[in-house]
């Protein structure tokens, strides 16, 4: 009984943490997030990672997005077997095209200089005047 009473409370726990941190998540920006990291001492490459993260991240879901409405339109889901062929379809050309992306990307920050250090907005600090 008492493992079965431990189990339910370290669910009920960590979905109460899950919550709190989807909230934290969905309402700060992403520059202070990354801002607050800096502060805390977190390594700049770290900050670095989860910055580039964050952006390919919305790039990757929007890529998804756009390959699977063309597959809908095309009647790609429209039985189990063409619904699977979609799938692995849409999983190996997300990885190609993550790939490109990835490519562009070093491109893109290689012709802007790119020296390893991305510089970052920080948010001045609010006054209560």
């Amino acid at each position: 009984q008492d493992a079965v009473d431990l189990a339910i409370y370290t669910f009920f726990r960590i979905f109460a943490c899950f919550s709190c941190l989807g909230f934290l998540g969905l309402t700060t920006p992403i520059a202070e997030v990354l801002h607050s990291l800096e502060v805390i001492k977190v390594p700049k490459i770290v900050i670095e990672i989860a910055l580039l993260m964050y952006n390919t991240i919305f790039i990757f879901l929007n890529e998804i997005d756009i390959m699977k409405k063309a597959q809908e339109t095309r009647l790609g889901y429209n039985g189990y077997k063409t619904s699977f062929k979609s799938v692995a379809m849409l999983g190996s050309n997300i990885f190609l095209r993550s790939m490109d992306k990835a490519e562009s990307l070093q491109h893109s920050l290689d012709s802007r200089g790119y020296n390893g250090e991305i510089p970052m907005y920080k948010p001045q600090n609010r006054s209560d005047d």
